[in-house]
């Protein structure tokens, strides 16, 4: 007998979570299971939230992944879209369970991403939120990987517990059309799949272009004379000029050392002041790694080279193509 297949509703807040979405998401799909396709929806008006309350309806399992923030607010309930959604599956007899990201986890997402992971308008709400959701059944992660573990034990916990359903009855004989309609969900999903990640880019590049100086914005870069070591210039470069600079080499290459950056950018000054025996401080040539890190254009590989990122490499591009007129 075929082994049926549940369908699980994923919910969560957006911008924040959607690395360990997309964890939750490979993970039902590794277990032959179905998400229920609303991992890019983001509820915003009252159509919206009955559009996802459908889909919890038809779900075997509601699966919450709370991380630091309370979620947008429904005005009239003045409760988060995420905890209507998660009060509506208990109102209905949906089995539920939460994915909480430890407070380690959650710090170390604060030191390394652009955007908010702490909820900062509503933390009362918030709070109030998560002791709800304390009450049911949770499991605490550290990582991406440890929300993997938990969702595979846990479906299979929760099954044996409530004999879900599933879309495949035990006392239905032709299963080629359901059979089929897994294959489109599939083929769905690696669509979803791509759409995650072309938005997790976009959203790192918009809030990345908020907070730090990009562009046509100048940087000061300090340096000596190789010959006398006493006289001390300064250079200003702009953002897209020393991107610009990276970038051919890394374009030509695949990648740029650490030698090869404080190297182009001496030559940069010799060629705007003819001197050749500039010799960068090397804390500036650091700051410059930084900064194009910083702004998702360059990453490093190893210990001593540097490559393009996926968004790096678009706009380097886009500097020479020609537009049409």
């Amino acid at each position: 007998m075929a082994k049926k297949k549940l369908q699980i509703f994923i919910s969560s807040t957006y911008t924040d979570l959607i690395e360990e979405r997309q964890a939750a998401v490979e993970a039902i799909l590794g277990s032959k299971h179905i998400t229920a396709g609303m991992e890019l929806f983001r509820a915003g008006n009252s159509s919206q939230l009955k559009a996802i309350k459908k889909w919890i309806d038809e779900s075997d399992l509601y699966m919450l992944i709370l991380g630091g923030r309370y979620g947008s607010i429904e005005p009239e309930s003045g409760k988060s879209y995420t905890q209507i959604e998660y009060e509506y599956a208990i109102e209905k007899d949906i089995p539920v369970f939460a994915v909480i990201l430890n407070e380690s986890f959650l710090h170390q997402k604060a030191a390394l991403k652009a955007y908010d992971v702490f909820e900062k308008d509503n933390k009362d709400k918030y709070e109030e939120f998560k002791k709800l959701v304390e009450t049911k059944i949770i499991k605490y992660v550290d990582d991406c990987k440890d929300i993997q573990i938990v969702i595979k034990d846990s479906i299979s916990e929760l099954d044996e517990e409530y004999e879900l359903i599933g879309w495949i009855r035990s006392n239905e004989g032709d299963t080629g059309q359901l059979l089929q309609q897994l294959n489109e969900t599939r083929l769905e999903c690696d669509k979803l799949r791509d759409e995650l990640k072309e938005c997790k880019s976009n959203i790192a590049n918009i809030k990345v272009v908020e907070i730090f100086a990009s562009g046509e914005e100048k940087t000061t870069l300090r340096y000596t004379d190789m010959h006398t070591f006493n006289k001390f210039s300064t250079i200003e470069l702009t953002w897209n000029e020393i991107f610009i600079i990276f970038g051919k080499i890394i374009y030509k290459d695949g990648s740029i050392t650490n030698t090869e950056i404080k190297f182009e950018l001496e030559s940069a000054i010799a060629n705007r002041y003819g001197d050749y025996s500039a010799s960068v401080y090397d804390d500036d040539v650091i700051k410059v790694q930084i900064q194009l890190e910083k702004l998702c254009l360059i990453k490093r590989v190893n210990n001593s080279n540097f490559a393009f990122t996926e968004s790096g490499r678009e706009e380097f591009i886009n500097q020479f193509v020609e537009k049409k007129k």
